[in-house]
């Protein structure tokens, strides 16, 4: 831009002192200018190809942008994931228990900010809610069996954590899950035939 201006001041400048030009000179500005810059149709051609250009790749770089943000999201979803079931190893078996309700199955929800750390229900920082159903046994039975059909032990819990987009802590029921996640855990005051090992 600042080119542009330097060569209209050039241009203002010959062309005021075009009385005091010999004819030679003349011939040599004229000559010069017409080397010098470009002509409206080169720049209008110029322009086109450049919008031409232009368009398709602000539409990808939309559409990149929001891969980008699905990424980020599922990221932070494994990351809530696994927070979640660190936690409930720490736990107590009983303590599970409680939260699986008296019928076996129950539910509760941990709330975490857009960097993945864990925030107090209520607060304005909170980015993701991840609810959390807890299944300490089924139908009746004491114990919880293995997929596939193998022998059912009394020390598994199953967790079913859903990782939802909640900003602001507002959990609409139109707000999309961004990842759904199934662990099996044992807890670590029990050992291997149910019995509290501490």
């Amino acid at each position: 831009m600042a080119a542009i201006a330097v060569y209209f001041v050039n241009v203002l400048y010959k062309l005021t002192q075009k009385n005091s030009m010999t004819k030679k000179s003349r011939r040599a500005f004229r000559f010069s200018n017409r080397q010098a810059g470009f002509s409206l149709v080169e720049v209008c051609v110029a322009l086109g190809v450049l919008t031409v250009t232009m368009i398709p790749l602000m539409g990808l770089m939309t559409v990149e942008l929001g891969q980008v943000g699905k990424n980020l999201d599922n990221n932070q979803a494994v990351n809530i994931s696994q927070q979640v079931v660190v936690e409930a190893q720490q736990m107590t078996f009983s303590s599970l228990t409680a939260l699986g309700g008296s019928n076996g199955t129950g539910t509760y929800q941990r709330y975490f900010s857009y960097q993945g750390d864990a925030e107090t229900a209520g607060s304005s920082q909170i980015a993701y809610t991840a609810k959390v159903t807890v299944t300490t046994y089924s139908a009746g039975a004491t114990t919880t069996a293995l997929p596939g059909g193998d022998a059912t032990q009394p020390t598994l819990v199953t967790l079913a954590i859903q990782v939802r987009k909640t900003p602001g802590g507002i959990d609409a029921p139109t707000n999309p899950a961004v990842a759904n996640f199934v662990s099996m855990i044992s807890c670590s005051d029990l050992d291997y035939s149910g019995n509290s090992g501490i």
